[in-house]
């Protein structure tokens, strides 16, 4: 406004449109406007204006959007209740807002310089503050302590306060037990107390039991070792389940006892009993809460030791770098608090464990491969193998328990990486809004290192392969040939996954919304189509060899340095067989499996509200997904094939190459479907876009 103007004339000044002439308010002769436009120097109308504010998504015209926006989603700002909240700090203002199911803590700094606030958050005990613009999670409130929040210069925060996330599955709510009883292991375990009255419904409690939905016939323990000779030594437990449909299952379960006054740090969910005998309480829980245990696992790896159980021992296997290391022990070590169906323990900077929780008889693929990689093969872009863990029982393969490995310092995954790059792309199209596409506008848009990143990681990923390759004598990794044989199977394996999924698809289709249920047609309608793509691997006669591969390959399963790459998890799809995850295959299914991760990083950035991204720009950013996702895809593809041109799993044949890569994307897009109808149907549009591309491709 131009407050000089007088009465109410100030606010009537012409709209700053553009940097043209008269703001772009007017065509007119300067002479002739009512009013004159703004030239204060500070507020020019060539540097403020609206076509400027829509080109700069830090400016305040976005900014006031996407404040709209997320006030819009979330009614407790409009219609909910207020509650302030006393603060010390006289210049930090505190509310709560509280509609239904939704709490909001709005945090504002009144001050010109920064500022601390210490906020009396007790009546919200366990819940998790999720900063709405960005979904950062910060940490989780707690009973008896102040919750600090620092804050910059007239600084803000929204919060979505949220309960601690539990299982949807029934049956799955844990409160552990409290019995009467003498706290030993030998009337524990061996009285039947753990397996009758404490295991099984423990067991449907945790996150890394795979068979919540089977019902549970009888659990036993099999097998129970000692760490250590100590009476109050942590105990490892092998337990069959055996379910009523036939199946049965072994999981490994490590116990610790512990004094009710030392157990206060114990995670809710990882203890299974209270045990009071007389006056004293005992605590018995998951054992890799327990620094001993953790501790007593190391020192087995280091020292190859072997302890002895009932029918086998746990054997310890030092690698190379730990045998080098030994007189550095003990290390101070934590549990991670990663949601997955293994457990992970970090020992200071140096060492991460991995701890299997079910268990198959013989080699696990990710221990075999990852020692073969770095100590065979000296493959520097997988973390070093430090030693493993092993269950060895007389005329039974040894099952591994555990997998040590080198600390690799990284900065995330690729997966957190492409999506921070895609949301800057995100950014770049909505300020930019380009009126038509090419390779050069699409390159620009793209921006930055990213592409030359994706080149580097095909790079690596070809080179992986090459490594898994070199070995001729090793029967276990020698590559074998393509046969016409392996050719009928890999194609009727993936003609059965299509008609499986075809059909789960036919059932769900009452489930489904209008629009997912129209989608979902159109897929169906496109079988025959699919079919007939596949089938082109049984029309040629395909000259390469089939190789061991990663099995499970895409963006979540590569540490991102800041440099460089490194390759984890070899262990394959967990819902496959331990005989099957170790079969060879062509290593272009890895491929197939980067490249759909692409496409998944593209469309799920958009459904994760970003912060620069508004609910209402989604439609239009869609089909610019599936540009970044095609180019991202080429510029991998184009990278490998040139990295492993001449090794013996590429066919010579381009055509062939062209017909195995669209066979296995098609063949990972088909079990997506899959995956997301029993898991989440509201991602189907994701694997369907896939398959739908690659048919119009």
């Amino acid at each position: 406004d131009n407050f000089y103007l007088g009465d109410r004339n100030g606010v009537r000044t012409p709209m700053q449109w553009s940097p043209d002439r008269n703001a772009g308010f007017s065509r007119a002769n300067p002479q002739q406007l009512f009013l004159p436009v703004i030239i204060d120097p500070e507020y020019h109308y060539e540097a403020l204006n609206v076509e400027n504010q829509e080109r700069n998504l830090s400016s305040l015209l976005w900014w006031t959007r996407r404040v709209i926006s997320m006030r819009r989603k979330y009614r407790a700002f409009g219609s909910g209740t207020v509650d302030f909240l006393p603060l010390e700090n006289g210049k930090v203002l505190a509310l709560v807002r509280r509609l239904g199911d939704e709490t909001m803590l709005v945090v504002c700094n009144l001050s010109r310089f920064a500022q601390v606030a210490e906020l009396d958050l007790s009546a919200f005990a366990g819940m998790t503050p999720v900063e709405v613009f960005s979904q950062n999670k910060f940490p989780v409130i707690k009973a008896q302590q102040p919750y600090v929040l620092t804050l910059a210069p007239h600084d803000h925060y929204w919060f979505a306060l949220q309960p601690e996330a539990t299982s949807t599955l029934p049956g799955c709510e844990y409160v552990a037990p409290v019995f009467e009883t003498a706290a030993t292991w030998d009337h524990l375990i061996d009285g039947g107390l753990l397996e009758q009255s404490i295991l099984p419904d423990y067991v449907l409690a945790c996150r890394w039991f795979g068979g919540k939905t089977r019902p549970i016939r009888r659990i036993e323990i099999v097998e129970r070792i000692a760490l250590a000779e100590e009476p109050e030594a942590a105990q490892l437990l092998l337990l069959e389940l055996t379910y009523a449909d036939g199946g049965t299952d072994v999981y490994m379960l490590p116990l610790q006892i512990t004094s009710a006054d030392k157990a206060g740090d114990l995670p809710a969910d990882a203890i299974l009993a209270r045990l009071r005998d007389g006056k004293n309480e005992i605590v018995l829980h998951d054992g890799i809460h327990d620094e001993r245990f953790r501790a007593a696992i190391l020192n087995a790896i280091a020292q190859n030791k072997s302890q002895r159980g009932l029918l086998g021992s746990a054997s310890g296997f030092a690698g190379k770098i730990l045998a080098d290391a030994a007189d550095k022990m003990p290390l101070t070590s934590r549990v991670l608090k990663v949601e997955q169906s293994n457990s992970s323990i970090l020992y200071e900077d140096k060492y991460f464990l991995k701890l299997y929780r079910k268990l198959e008889e013989g080699v696990n693929p990710d221990a075999e491969i990852l020692r073969f990689l770095s100590e065979k093969q000296r493959f520097e872009f997988v973390p070093p193998f430090a030693g493993s863990v092993e269950y060895r029982r007389r005329g039974s393969e040894p099952r591994v328990l555990g997998l040590l490995l080198g600390m690799v310092p990284n900065e995330g995954d690729a997966w957190a990486y492409s999506l921070d790059s895609v949301s800057r792309f995100y950014e770049r199209v909505l300020a930019a809004k380009p009126d038509v596409t090419d390779d050069a506008i699409l390159a620009e848009l793209i921006g930055g290192i990213y592409p030359q990143r994706v080149a580097q990681l095909a790079v690596r990923t070809a080179q992986m392969h090459i490594a898994l390759a070199a070995e001729e004598t090793d029967a276990n990794f020698a590559p074998e040939p393509f046969t016409t044989l392996y050719q009928r199977s890999v194609y009727q394996s993936m003609r059965g996954l299509s008609r499986r999924t075809m059909q789960l698809l036919q059932q769900q289709l009452p489930k489904l919304d209008t629009k997912l249920r129209k989608e979902a047609l159109t897929l169906i309608g496109a079988e025959p189509e699919i079919l007939q793509r596949q089938s082109k691997l049984l029309r040629r006669k395909i000259i390469a060899t089939k190789i061991r591969t990663h099995g499970d390959y895409h963006l979540g399963q590569v540490l991102n340095t800041g440099k460089d790459f490194i390759i984890i998890d070899f262990e394959g799809e967990p819902s496959r067989s331990l005989s099957e995850r170790k079969l060879k295959r062509s290593p272009l299914r890895d491929v197939a499996g980067m490249l759909r991760s692409f496409h998944y990083a593209a469309h799920s950035a958009l459904a994760q509200e970003l912060p620069n991204v508004r609910a209402e720009d989604t439609p239009y950013l869609k089909p610019w997904a599936e540009q970044w996702a095609q180019s991202v895809s080429a510029t991998f593809l184009q990278s490998y094939l040139e990295t492993a041109k001449g090794a013996s799993f590429i066919p010579t044949d381009p055509d062939d190459v062209q017909a195995l890569v669209e066979a296995f994307l098609l063949d990972k897009a088909m079990y997506e479907v899959g995956y997301e109808l029993n898991n989440r149907p509201a991602w189907l549009p994701i694997p369907i876009a896939g398959i739908q591309r690659l048919l119009q491709a």
